[in-house]
Parts: structure tokens; sequence; C-alpha cells
């Protein structure tokens, strides 16, 4: 049987760089992709963006509860007669 690859970590640059370069993702131009990120194979390059589907599926279909923003909480107080200190 055939061992998955391990993920690797990934920094704020490298993802930003995965992430601007979705085109070449999506039609599955790994190499491009991981010719910018001189420490990520191209096997490094197609497991993250599997775990992205992976992810995008769970968000997609309710299992990962969305981030509150704090425009959102702001409002969710203002519903409910609560008003912040800063905005007084």
């Amino acid at each position: 049987m055939a061992q998955k690859a391990k993920p690797s970590r990934w920094s704020w640059e490298e993802n930003k760089i995965f992430e601007t370069n979705f085109e070449f993702l999506i039609k599955e131009e790994w190499e491009k992709v991981a010719a910018l990120l001189p420490d990520k194979s191209v096997d490094d390059v197609k497991l993250h963006y599997e775990h992205l589907l992976e992810d995008l599926k769970l968000i997609g279909s309710g299992h990962v509860p969305l981030p509150k923003y704090v425009e959102e909480e702001e409002e969710e107080e203002e519903e409910d007669g609560q008003v912040k200190s800063d905005h007084l």
C-alpha cells in the first residue's frame, strides 16, 4: 500500500504565493507553482491543494463554523441593545 505524503508546514508567504497562483492549480500545473516555492516539491503543492479542497468541502457542507468578524459581533451587540464603550 502506498504511503501518503506528510503535509509540510507552510509559511504565510508560501501560502500567499500558493493562493495568488490559483489559476495554475485549477489547471493542475503543479510544476509552475512549485517552481515559485523553493522549499516545496510538486508533491507538496498537490497535497496542499488537496487539503484546500477538503477544507472547502467541509466549510461548504456546514461542518466548519465560519469565524465571526468584528463587524458581525458589533451588529449582534447592537441588536441585543448593548453598546460597546468605545462607541460612546
